[in-house]
């Protein structure tokens, strides 16, 4: 069934945020263009969250949630506007309304009894259920990094390898869509080709070196292999 989906009238900040996990009728919200039903994104979301039935899962275990949950997401707000899309209001909404136990349950294992306690002090986890209209914010927001991700690597040929690999490491994920150059869908691909079994220290020396390559050099002229030359030097 295709559902309405809203935003809310300004970006939910923390004090916002700590009113909207009590109440979720505390903010006034407003419809988006676009319609999508989030059916199958929540009974995904539901069979996830039944295996925290007892006591919470590692981390290790709920990181591979991710890769569950970023096909029903994609292919439910695919066909949406790109002004929604880049809207964080719209997704904001979606953290804390529809799909908030989504954010609780993968980042934090468990809804708590009070919220607030949990997020004092906790920016990290404020940022998956919020986050700005910029690289970091859409790299660590629970929602928009899986989006987003499969937006820049999901081919029909391919379909969702490249999704699921950029998923499977989370400091290789914000090593790469953290930088303007994940923009660019070879180069995002380039770099989980040569980083992936690399070390932080590696990775982050090789992004920094490309970094500075793209000062002299225009990003879209490279191919994936100048790329990956780069990566490797």
């Amino acid at each position: 069934m295709v559902q309405e989906l809203k935003r809310f009238t300004v970006p939910v900040t923390r004090p916002w945020l700590y009113r909207l996990l009590e109440n979720p009728n505390s903010m006034l919200t407003e419809p988006v263009e676009g319609q999508a039903t989030l059916r199958e994104v929540k009974r995904t979301v539901n069979r996830l969250i039944k295996k925290c039935e007892g006591e919470p899962l590692p981390v290790s275990q709920r990181s591979a949630w991710d890769r569950e949950l970023v096909k029903p997401l994609y292919e439910a707000l695919k066909e949406l506007p790109r002004r929604t899309l880049v809207d964080m209001r719209f997704w904001h909404w979606l953290c804390t309304v529809p799909l908030r136990d989504f954010v609780w349950y993968r980042w934090h294992g468990q809804i708590p009894d009070d919220p607030r306690s949990v997020l004092n002090g906790h920016q990290a986890l404020i940022g998956r259920f919020t986050g700005t209209p910029s690289l970091n914010g859409f790299s660590r927001n629970a929602l928009t990094r899986l989006y987003w991700c499969a937006e820049t690597l999901y081919s029909s040929e391919e379909e969702y390898y490249w999704v699921e690999l950029a998923l499977q490491n989370q400091d290789l994920y914000q090593a790469i869509f953290e930088r303007k150059f994940s923009l660019y869908p070879p180069a995002v691909r380039a770099c989980l080709r040569e980083l992936k079994d690399r070390s932080e220290a590696e990775r982050r020396e090789a992004t920094k070196r490309l970094n500075h390559h793209l000062t002299t050099i225009v990003l879209e002229t490279l191919s994936e292999d100048d790329i990956r030359r780069v990566l490797s030097l």
